[in-house]
């Protein structure tokens, strides 16, 4: 129990912190850069801001990953077990369908209800690669049986001229978008 009540407690408390960033959550400020020492001060301080938010982000991982491994190793007796139990369910009723199942598919019981579903699945036969079913399939002309995701390949329509783009409904929307970049190594 004592990883339970770890977790918990980790919970709480990202709970917590959550529930007070949202509450105190505010439109981001500045204060004005008049000079580019300025500018070079405020990259180191975002420099060091980055340092502390990846430790803060490796110290989290760090506990949830020790609250998984906790665990694991607590629920793993109980997921033998409850392994053992379906297995020894599973015998009960392949042993005994003949009897149990002759008028039924299901018998209800006190804790739970079992029974046998008759299910299927699509295999390929033996010596046949899933490229040949597609093949024979793309032969017969049964296209419905293939399933084909499309979508835009923007990096190709980047090349296109502004006319090709606005014959097909597209544009292209440029945009100056700001960027920085921090040398963490000079900090």
């Amino acid at each position: 129990m004592p990883c339970v009540t770890y977790l918990n407690k980790f919970l709480i408390k990202i709970t917590e912190k959550w529930r007070a960033k949202m509450a105190t959550r505010k439109k981001p400020t500045f204060t004005p850069i008049s000079n580019l020492d300025e500018f070079n001060a405020r990259l180191s301080e975002i420099a060091e801001l980055d340092r502390e938010l990846t430790t803060i982000d490796y110290e989290l991982n760090e506990t949830i990953d020790q609250a998984k491994t906790e665990a694991g190793q607590a629920a793993e007796p109980h997921k033998t077990k409850r392994e053992q139990l379906e297995a020894s369910l599973a015998a009960y009723a392949e042993y005994n369908k003949p009897v149990l199942f002759s008028d039924k598919k299901t018998i209800d019981l006190l804790f739970g209800s079992f029974g046998f579903r008759k299910s299927s699945a699509i295999k390929n036969m033996k010596g046949f690669k899933v490229a040949d079913v597609i093949a024979k399939i793309k032969e017969l002309g049964l296209r419905n049986a293939i399933t084909v995701k499309e979508s835009l390949n923007k990096d190709v329509m980047k090349e296109w001229a502004d006319k090709q783009l606005e014959a097909v409904g597209a544009m292209r929307e440029e945009k100056d978008s700001f960027w920085y970049e921090v040398k963490e190594e000079e900090v």
